[in-house]
């Protein structure tokens, strides 16, 4: 996953592609769409596991967008919203591996996918519109009500192609998953057109009529899996093609028409392997977003102990003192060394009666210990970040690989530096920089997209900038800039230097306005 952008999310009309690095920081005054940003994510995250009738929820359980019409930019040129992401997957190898495992140094392939919701009017179903850029390849499609509406692969139309053959079955991810409508298998033609048929039209039309059908059809399964790389060098060589096949094919190159016609039937072919191996990425990453709300829940005195297995705190935090619990006696004193080496304080969970409370311990005098609810209101924010950053470092317990692709971790994050002494402030920047160390050395590829307003914050990473513990390259910096209300968001980005200097920076940015 290397960036992400947004095109007519309330304020922000368009913020262009934002890298997603290890560190992703948010700047910008109130209201300016940094926690749209940070909460794009779980709004996608949150229709994993239901029964989502299209990629975006947009009220569940992790962020409340209210509704399409409420998420719609006003500043907006027309009645869409998109998401788009790019990333690098290997496409090819996973179609000429079905099923399987991915080789060890399997090529990647640059692929983009934007997500658009379009709305025409109220009393019309949405239209969801998919935009895939693989390599030098678009397919473009819209679905509405489940059906195919458009398809167009390099902007040519085979919509005829695709509406009698597939439709669409559910939403286990951002990625429709379709079906054959009739067939049992993808590569046995059906009745009616279909991509697999006009291939198999195509072959025969370039090979002697006498040619055995289950040859043509051999030759259509051989090309439909071929890198599209080797295409034209696989048709040349095949053995399952004829002598006039082979005269045709030998004089064609990749600008040649039959060859390009061919070619996009093949991609039409393959649409299936293509829609479930980013189905399959994307549910593995965002099962892997944590979203993490400003506001976190405040310390009780007692909380009620309950037979559930917590594996992932929820946004607010509420379930942390059960998620402590939980942990194993290797584990708690792991959590506990961990933090107190950052903040010098570290939390045991007591059980008594069927309740437990979280009792707060200071490196500074060990004899002293009290119930977290008599702590300073920043403590009982602070610790469910903690928790969740110590938590990546169980394997076992996330989805890192899927088929040997690291799929990246990512925590976003609200306000971490809320009710936090300046000095704390900082130190978050310490444990961040430590989390994303101490994950890449058990390989789990961690990625932090922190909305602040902390500027201690901002100045500490420019310090480890400086000292040599983190790289300027796995720092952004995107500041939001909002003149006033009647204005959309203006995108700046900014940049670290090699010696931590901040670059591209608004003058005065922390500063209050004159008057």
């Amino acid at each position: 996953m290397k960036t992400i952008r947004l095109q007519n999310f309330r304020s922000l009309v368009d913020t262009t592609a934002l890298p997603i690095r290890p560190i992703s920081v948010l700047l910008g005054q109130n209201s300016s769409g940094k926690s749209t940003l940070v909460r794009s994510l779980p709004l996608l995250k949150q229709g994993l596991g239901v029964r989502a009738q299209g990629p975006f929820l947009w009220l569940g359980q992790l962020v409340d967008f209210g509704s399409f019409d409420e998420t719609v930019s006003c500043f907006a040129t027309d009645t869409s919203i998109s998401i788009e992401f790019s990333l690098d997957l290997p496409i090819e190898a996973t179609i000429s591996n079905p099923g399987r495992s991915l080789p060890s140094g399997a090529k990647l392939d640059s692929a983009t996918v934007k997500i658009t919701e379009l709305r025409v009017s109220k009393t019309i179903e949405p239209c969801f519109q998919y935009d895939i850029l693989l390599d030098s390849d678009k397919i473009s499609f819209q679905i509405q009500e489940n059906k195919f509406i458009f398809f167009s692969i390099n902007d040519v139309d085979y919509l005829r192609l695709v509406k009698a053959r597939y439709d669409v079955k559910q939403w286990i991810s951002p990625i429709p998953t379709i079906g054959i409508i009739s067939g049992d298998d993808q590569l046995v033609p059906n009745s009616g057109p279909s991509f697999h048929n006009e291939i198999s039209t195509t072959l025969k039309s370039f090979s002697h009529g006498k040619t055995a059908s289950e040859r043509l059809l051999e030759l259509r399964r051989v090309l439909i899996v071929s890198p599209l790389s080797q295409l034209l060098s696989t048709m040349r060589r095949t053995s399952y093609g004829d002598t006039q096949w082979k005269k045709y094919v030998n004089g064609w190159d990749e600008k040649n028409k039959y060859f390009v016609r061919l070619r996009e039937l093949i991609i039409g072919a393959r649409l299936n392997f293509i829609l479930s191996a980013l189905s399959e990425y994307f549910s593995a990453f965002l099962y892997n977003t944590r979203y993490i709300k400003p506001l976190r829940a405040s310390a009780e005195r007692y909380y009620r102990k309950q037979g559930l297995a917590v594996d992932e705190l929820d946004p607010e935090g509420d379930n942390f003192a059960l998620f402590l619990h939980n942990m194993s006696n290797a584990e708690k004193n792991s959590f506990k060394d961990w933090s107190e080496k950052y903040f010098g304080i570290w939390i045991d969970v007591k059980e008594s009666a069927g309740h437990l409370s979280l009792v707060l311990n200071s490196k500074s005098d060990p004899t002293q210990n009290f119930n977290m609810a008599d702590a300073g209101f920043g403590y009982s924010q602070m610790f469910p970040i903690l928790a969740q950053l110590w938590a990546i470092r169980r394997p076992s317990r996330v989805r890192s690989t899927v088929r040997r692709l690291i799929v990246p971790f990512v925590f976003s994050i609200e306000q971490p530096e809320l009710h936090l002494h300046p000095r704390l402030q900082a130190r978050l920047a310490d444990i961040f920089v430590s989390s994303i160390a101490g994950a890449k050395e058990i390989g789990i590829d961690l990625r932090l997209i922190i909305e602040t307003h902390s500027e201690y914050f901002v100045n500490r990473l420019g310090y480890l900038i400086s000292n040599g513990d983190l790289s300027n390259e796995d720092v952004a910096i995107t500041v939001f800039e909002k003149a006033n209300s009647s204005e959309a968001t203006t995108i700046r980005e900014s940049y670290f230097s090699e010696k931590g200097f901040l670059q591209n920076w608004p003058f005065g940015f922390f500063e209050p306005n004159p008057d």
